[in-house]
């Protein structure tokens, strides 16, 4: 666990079977800002319909990468919110959206093992 950064019921194993992703996903009015205040996407609104694939594209700090870091609960909404399954993300446990959504970063890191290890790496934390 890591002390003082994340709320430790955020990273307590989760207790039984994570739910499906059952209605669209729904960005609302999202905004977001980075550590110092500096507004790094601003009122960003979408659908996502369940099991829907999509990629979000654009230049360098277009604003793609950080709605997926939104979608992955990477970082937090400064205003609007995204609501998974008709609740707000912030109280849909983290297994959910960890065992649910995915993204590849723009430069993504691979480890110093096979791909499959890559791959499958995510699978053997529990979030």
């Amino acid at each position: 666990m890591i002390e003082g950064i994340v709320p430790a019921e955020r990273q307590a194993p989760f207790p039984g079977t994570v739910e499906p992703i059952t209605a669209p996903i729904e960005v609302e009015r999202l905004t977001v800002n980075d550590d110092t205040g500096v507004r790094l996407i601003e009122e960003v609104t979408l659908k996502i319909a369940p099991g829907e694939q999509i990629a979000a594209t654009g230049e360098t700090n277009s604003g793609a990468e950080t709605v997926a870091h939104a979608l992955a609960r990477v970082v937090e909404p400064a205003r609007g919110g995204i609501r998974l399954n008709g609740k707000s993300i912030l109280e849909v446990p983290e297994a959910t959206t960890g065992r649910r959504i995915g993204y590849v970063r723009a430069q993504p890191y691979f480890r110093d093992t096979s791909l499959r290890n890559n791959l499958t790496y995510g699978l053997s934390y529990h979030p």
